[in-house]
């Protein structure tokens, strides 16, 4: 989705999808380390060429791309997907093992999340740079 939410933002031609056609169901993905390993370092690409253009963009009221999305609704859109992404992994942990509530495998996870939005668009929505309308 990183990919996808950075073409909204941009003018020029979309950037191609990573896994496949639009509509795909992700047949070909398998529980193989070295595969989840490379799903997780493209995910980390991703996020960091999205922050990375995000920062461009001083006031959070802007509007940009072909669909003239505003940018501070693509940072709030973010962080809900990213939270409620997190909330159906736990339950489908909680499905695999009974295991609920937070544990130290999960908590780097979530922290590094949180430092993410805290450092980098927490500040920048309550420093108030958005004159633009919503």
């Amino acid at each position: 989705m990183e990919r996808n939410w950075r073409n909204w933002i941009t003018a020029g031609e979309p950037a191609s999808r990573i896994y496949g056609p639009a509509g795909s169901d992700f047949e070909a993905v398998r529980p193989d380390p070295a595969q989840a390993s490379q799903a997780l370092r493209i995910l980390h690409e991703e996020q960091d060429a999205t922050d990375r253009l995000l920062a461009g963009f001083e006031d959070l009221g802007q509007r940009a791309g072909r669909e003239q999305v505003v940018i501070r609704d693509l940072m709030v859109h973010r962080i809900e997907e990213y939270a409620r992404h997190s909330g159906h992994a736990d339950l489908l942990r909680e499905c695999i093992d009974g295991r609920v509530g937070q544990w130290r495998s999960t908590l780097p996870t979530a922290r590094a999340t949180l430092r993410m939005c805290r450092s980098q668009h927490l500040p920048r929505l309550r420093q108030g740079r958005c004159t633009g309308s919503a």
